[in-house]
């Protein structure tokens, strides 16, 4: 389709050359969105072009062919307000979905309405951007779901939805989500499992409610469940890599039903702080590493559960309707986890199926309110290894970060140590081969 005459806007808002004068006849491989307020409106009754753009990410997924990229405009000044998610269509392939450069469009869910399922919204059905098409990459599109910092009850679920195979997501930031703000979510369904793979999502930021004013308690007993920062349920060989999460009410990340098919799944260089139950939560997962992240409180009160800072990272096996499963072979090597409740610990509620074939290497824990480390019983775990790690505890007495070093009850009878640095001797099971007991060991930074 194509129309005639003359434009006289600059095109450089969508991303042109000042020199090429902009077209109003669609190319199928390069489909262009904007929203309605946008200096070169947006509209869905326009054809798609650089010049004459659509106003949903959802209409030009159906316009553009597979193969193709969907050029989305737009800044903090002009947000996009969609009545519905914004949908990748699984009838699409290796589709990218990209900001225009110098554009950071955002998707703002105002006018989405919350769906209750089971007497909590469904953060699935109403994500802001939810993604069917294997193959699609999403890059610098940004997910706020509300434009008003200082209300509670707001529009959308969750922020992004990944619910194909093969996806990147990039470059995104996402604020405030009513459920998680990122998903990479298979499912579970009459006993069978369909798994997500190999997604990636990378140097993306997802944070809570930093910006809200309002009563914790009554939006912590009154919201959904325990929403992550970034989840990824009933998935093989995920990687989630150089994320910052903060300030949410669940857990920052948290990797549950995991398995591998190849390369398995990964947690790399991520920064995770003021979580509200958990920093990482690995739950009935298999061949997991996690390396260079680091997890903390700033000790901001409002986040903290019970008067208590965040786990830094959990182990458990929870029993839901997919069945629990023994987390085996997962690695923990290279991270920092400071300022929290309890820094690295063993869950033994639910299913209690244990954890086998784990180490934890080359880490530091270091002030926690309870302890650096506790393991609670499971007469399925075994073959576990903590070897080479600091742990340190406040050398003063008296202070909220003066936590035992390790918990006196905890039960390290499936758990090799050796070579591990304490500032302080810890309880007799945690005593290994090759250990370092040094009052002046060095404070981390």
């Amino acid at each position: 389709m194509r129309r005639t005459g003359t434009y006289s806007r600059s095109p450089r808002f969508i991303g042109q050359s000042s020199r090429v004068m902009p077209t109003y006849e669609l190319d199928v491989n390069n489909v262009y969105v904007a929203p309605t307020s946008w200096v070169v409106p947006g509209s869905d009754t326009n054809v798609g072009s650089a010049g004459n753009p659509v106003a949903s990410i959802s209409l030009a997924a159906q316009m553009v062919a597979n193969g193709g990229t969907i050029w989305v405009c737009g800044d903090e000044d002009h947000l996009y307000y969609p009545i519905s998610a914004q949908t990748i269509p699984s009838t699409k392939s290796n589709l990218t979905v990209k900001a225009v450069p110098g554009c950071k469009p955002t998707i703002c869910g105002d006018n989405i309405p919350i769906v209750v399922s089971g007497g909590f919204p469904d953060g699935y059905s109403t994500a802001l951007l939810r993604i069917f098409a294997p193959g699609t990459t999403v890059d610098g599109i940004n997910i706020k779901n509300s434009s008003d910092a200082t209300i509670l009850n707001f529009g959308g679920g969750d922020g992004i939805v990944i619910a194909a195979d093969n996806v990147t997501v990039k470059n995104c930031e996402v604020a405030n989500a009513y459920g998680a703000g990122i998903s990479v979510i298979g499912s579970y369904s009459n006993g069978v499992v369909t798994y997500i793979s190999n997604a990636y999502v990378y140097n993306c930021t997802i944070h809570g409610y930093a910006e809200r004013q309002f009563n914790y308690t009554q939006a912590k007993s009154s919201s959904i469940n325990w929403p992550p920062g970034l989840r990824a349920a009933y998935v093989k060989d995920v990687t989630i890599e150089q994320c910052t999460v903060y300030k949410g009410m669940g857990e920052g990340i948290g990797l549950r039903y995991a398995k591998q098919t190849s390369t398995g799944n990964r947690v790399i260089d991520c920064k995770v702080y003021d979580a509200y139950s958990v920093g990482i939560y690995l739950d009935n997962v298999e061949h997991v590493t996690v390396s260079g992240c680091e997890v903390y409180s700033t000790q901001d009160t409002k986040y903290y559960r019970g008067g208590v800072p965040s786990k830094g990272i959990s182990f458990a096996c929870e029993n839901e309707a997919a069945g629990a499963f023994t987390n085996r072979y997962i690695t923990l090597s290279d991270c920092y986890i400071h300022h929290i409740g309890t820094g690295l610990i063993y869950g033994s509620y639910e299913a209690n199926l244990g954890i086998r074939d784990l180490l934890v290497t080359g880490c530091t824990f270091a002030y926690s309110k309870n302890s650096l480390i506790a393991w609670e019983t499971s007469a399925s775990s075994a073959n576990n290894s903590i070897t080479g790690n600091t742990f340190y505890k406040d050398p003063t007495a008296g202070t909220y970060w003066d936590g035992a070093v390790a918990s006196a009850s905890a039960d390290m009878s499936s758990v090799s140590l050796h070579a591990n640095n304490w500032s302080v001797q810890p309880p007799a099971q945690f005593q290994g081969t090759a250990d370092v007991y040094d009052a002046a060991l060095a404070s981390p930074p």
